[in-house]
């Protein structure tokens, strides 16, 4: 009787630890999937929350395809300006989506990379992490 009685218990605590992980699962999809690309949230991001958001916008991009063989005009149109770094080639639009500070220095900085060919149509775009 005993031994029912505990492996009774022991099904139910299996059972309240997978759900609790399952809906941890659940909540963290929520909160870091990829969104729909709305542009004024895009350029008006200042807050953490709207770069949280602009990081989900840039995976559904990268994920959808939806840059490519656009031409550097029409990504410009749709994101605004790209950063401007002295190692960057004419072929590379970069487009700050997070980062992370340590005191005055940024230790971690995510882009939004848009690659381009010789005719500057769109053939690649992913998401690049910088570290220090």
């Amino acid at each position: 009787m005993v031994g029912i009685v505990a492996i009774r218990k022991l099904v139910l605590f299996l059972g309240l630890i997978a759900s609790g992980l399952l809906s941890g699962l659940g909540l963290y999809y929520v909160v870091t999937r990829p969104v729909a690309f709305e542009r004024p949230a895009w350029i008006g991001a200042r807050t953490e929350e709207d770069w949280r958001l602009r990081s989900r916008m840039a995976r559904r991009l990268v994920a959808d395809h939806e840059l490519l063989g656009k031409d550097r005009a029409q990504i410009a149109a749709l994101l605004g300006e790209p950063e401007k770094y002295s190692d960057a080639t004419n072929a590379q639009m970069y487009y700050l989506i997070r980062e992370e500070w340590s005191g005055i220095d940024p230790v971690r900085r995510d882009h939004l990379l848009v690659s381009t060919d010789q005719n500057g149509r769109v053939v690649k775009i992913e998401i690049v992490v910088f570290r220090k």
